[in-house]
């Protein structure tokens, strides 16, 4: 979804958002992630092993949102 409005308005087009733009997602940084990732590998709790985890900042944004502060972020 970021890519492809970064993609957008670097080309100097439309940003087209599917639908009413209210679809929320729970966006987090790469950083978290690359931490995230391998403290998961170290689980050692039997109830933990083999379960699926979501790693996510509980922070609802939907997509409209995201256009301001990036367009403003890109014409730096």
């Amino acid at each position: 979804m970021i890519p492809e409005l970064d993609v957008a308005i670097l080309a100097g087009n439309a940003v087209h958002v599917n639908g009413a733009g209210r679809t929320n997602r729970d966006f987090c940084l790469v950083d978290d992630m690359v931490q995230a990732v391998p403290l998961a590998g170290k689980v050692t709790a039997t109830t933990a092993l083999n379960q699926i985890f979501n790693a996510a900042v509980g922070d609802q944004t939907d997509p409209k949102q995201l256009q301001a502060p990036l367009l403003a972020a890109m014409q730096r």
